[in-house]
């Protein structure tokens, strides 16, 4: 159940984001990232409520699941894949009562069904001897696809791409009343159909608008029937080809793919950088299939949105204040005692993964200066991951490539505990690839007292460089002793 803020809420958080507004102005400093704590934290959590409802509708709509995706696209391959006369060609044999698909005349009586719908002309038309002709030149242009029974005209102008001609409609449709009087077909029993990838209306009012979509569902419907396996490939490749090279469904199905996959390896950090992304593909997808709406933001994050600008000028604020702390640390570790430059390297890196409270970390590097190899380092990360609290991470991290992670955890945490006994243990189950051999998280801090934090954390990890040598060394030689051996 969406939780909607209060009046007074509300009312506050519009008076922090105008005062916001004024003070990001320069030259005046902006406003302090805790005085946004309780709106920020409101908005998050209503904005989260609804990207995770819009998460699970995109799995609903994960075009894997779909019985009509294909992982190949064949007319794409050959090069015909936005090519109008092959797509016609293809919808012709699939027309002919006599054609190698032994559909007979199923997909015929169903197309001839939508088009007197569509055209408003009902009436029952005699199959028995239809035929088809393809690309038949007249004296009035070339018509794509013409059906003739024997009571009945069907003309189809397929644009696939293209647009109309100039007269086109017209002349074609001129040509079809004539050839309807020489074989003697009642004017109500002609059919014009101007097929497009969207329906678009034709210039003459006498043919009438046929989209892709649903005669695309009529193929579909084709395939329940008793069909060979090579024409069941064929047409499902027909029907995947229109709707990833021309009606483009697919681009809207790789951007589903692609954020379903962003968000299972990053989760709701993810939807920070890409909930715009996901809002606009949301409305597409609902364009598109005609999905149903969704429950609306509540006051306070759609303010959360329409302030996004400032709300990231705040995060900007918050990484100065970090920059000057990772400045201040380094100038410590630099004139610590233990620092030494042939060995220890510190500067700030960045991980875009981590947007956008903490993509910065400050890194303190181990190396071997003989051969110029890192062996591991010491990560701080600075952020607000959840509010109200602050929070920093730390960890040591083993660079060097080894054979076996876990053995090198286990000799080292063997080698720590003889050398450190009085370090306190570390709460940490890592997985067997994962190289942290130390790793603390969501350690909360004061601003007056960050900087003291940090630095005790520094110091601790620094520590244990020594046996991280150690170990890799002992390890090492004990692998050439082996392979020697």
């Amino acid at each position: 159940m969406l939780r909607v803020p209060g009046e007074d809420q509300y009312a506050a958080a519009v008076s922090f984001l105008a005062e916001a507004e004024r003070l990001l102005g320069p030259p005046s400093p902006p406003p302090a990232l805790d005085e946004a704590q309780a709106f920020l934290a409101q908005a998050e959590s209503d904005l989260l409520e609804h990207w995770h409802r819009r998460i699970d509708l995109l799995r609903e709509a994960d075009p894997r699941k779909r019985p009509d995706f294909q992982t190949v696209n064949l007319l794409h391959v050959f090069g015909i894949g936005r090519q109008e006369a092959p797509h016609s060609r293809f919808l012709g044999w699939l027309l002919d009562p006599q054609g190698s698909h032994g559909l007979g005349t199923a997909f015929l009586g169903a197309f001839l069904r939508l088009a007197q719908k569509t055209c408003e002309c009902e009436f029952d038309a005699d199959l028995s001897a239809a035929k088809i002709k393809l690309e038949r030149g007249t004296d009035k242009g070339v018509l794509d696809i013409t059906v003739i029974g024997p009571n009945f005209l069907c003309v189809v102008e397929n644009k696939l791409l293209a647009t109309e001609g100039l007269d086109q409609t017209q002349r074609y449709a001129d040509f079809a009343e004539e050839e309807a009087c020489r074989q003697e077909i009642s004017p109500a029993h002609v059919l014009l159909v101007f097929l497009s990838p969207r329906g678009r209306r034709p210039r003459d009012a006498r043919f009438h608008a046929l989209a892709y979509p649903p005669l695309l569902r009529l193929l579909e419907e084709l395939l329940s029937r008793d069909v060979s396996p090579i024409v069941e490939m064929a047409i499902r490749q027909f029907i995947f080809n229109l709707r990833d090279m021309v009606l483009h469904e697919y681009n809207l199905a790789t951007d589903i793919i692609n954020h379903l996959e962003g968000y299972s390896e990053k989760g709701d950090h993810y939807l920070s950088r890409h909930w715009r992304g996901i809002e606009n593909l949301i409305q597409a997808l609902q364009e598109v299939n005609g999905m149903p709406g969704f429950e609306g933001f509540s006051d306070i994050s759609l303010l959360y949105a329409e302030k996004y600008d400032l709300v990231r000028a705040m995060i900007q604020a918050f990484r100065g204040e970090r920059e000057q702390l990772f400045a201040e640390l380094q100038n410590r570790i630099v004139e610590a005692p233990w620092y030494d430059p042939a060995r220890i390297t510190v500067q700030v890196r960045e991980h875009p993964e981590y947007e956008p409270w903490g993509e910065e970390y400050l890194e303190i590097k181990l190396q071997d200066p003989a051969s110029e190899m890192a062996l591991a380092h010491i990560q701080i990360w600075l952020g607000v991951y959840r509010f109200p609290k602050r929070k920093f991470y730390s960890g040591l991290y083993l660079l060097a490539k080894v054979p076996d992670v876990g053995l090198f955890r286990r000799r080292f945490q063997q080698v720590a505990a003889q050398k450190l006994p009085d370090t306190p243990n570390i709460d940490y189950s890592p997985s067997p690839s994962d190289k942290f051999l130390i790793r603390r998280r969501n350690v909360p801090f004061e601003p007056d007292t960050v900087l003291d934090a940090i630095w005790d954390e520094i110091e601790r990890l620094q520590q244990f460089f020594p046996y991280v040598e150690q170990v890799y060394l002992e390890l090492t030689h004990a692998e050439k002793a082996q392979e020697a051996g």
